[in-house]
């Protein structure tokens, strides 16, 4: 399924690892992202498929992830296209790979304030702005007054420590 929402996200977060990445390599159907200084970090070495049906092969991704990721400890390999997701997910799961989802909260009101500007210009706000009734936070209490807030940002295989039982 697609919507005009999910195709402005799916674009943004290919333009934002492009532009993020000291180093990228075209593939058929996307992009590879490299950097160097992080090169531990899954986000800023990984494959990144954007193309559509069209443009790629879901039988040769795992070939193609270990080509291109090859000097790599792990692969990762993020699909933003939900059909082709769906298309690439048994070979990927036959290589070996686990699936997770990556989940993009939208709200789904806006008022005029918080309406996008056409041009996708920035526009300058102000503190009332930024603590608008409703803003949801993360961290230690977010949202419950003198409780914790849910554990945010687990990478793959890590846990916090919690409370022995």
């Amino acid at each position: 399924m697609s919507s005009p929402e999910l195709e402005r996200i799916n674009a943004f977060l290919s333009t934002f690892a492009r532009r993020q990445a000291h180093r990228t390599v075209d593939v058929p159907g996307g992009f590879a992202v490299f950097d160097d200084d992080f090169a531990l970090s899954y986000a800023n070495n990984q494959l990144v498929v954007d193309g559509t049906l069209r443009t790629v092969v879901p039988g040769a991704l795992p070939a193609l992830a270990d080509e291109v990721l090859g000097g790599l400890p792990y692969r990762v390999v993020s699909v933003l296209d939900d059909e082709v997701a769906r298309a690439c997910a048994q070979p990927l799961a036959g290589a070996g790979y686990a699936h997770s989802r990556y989940l993009s909260p939208r709200s789904a009101t806006t008022t005029p304030s918080s309406a996008p500007d056409p041009a996708g210009r920035s526009r300058r706000g102000g503190v009332p702005e930024l603590a608008a009734p409703g803003r949801v936070t993360a961290g230690r209490g977010a949202g419950r007054p003198g409780g914790a807030g849910p554990a945010a940002w687990r990478g793959p295989g890590r846990r916090r420590p919690g409370p022995r039982r």
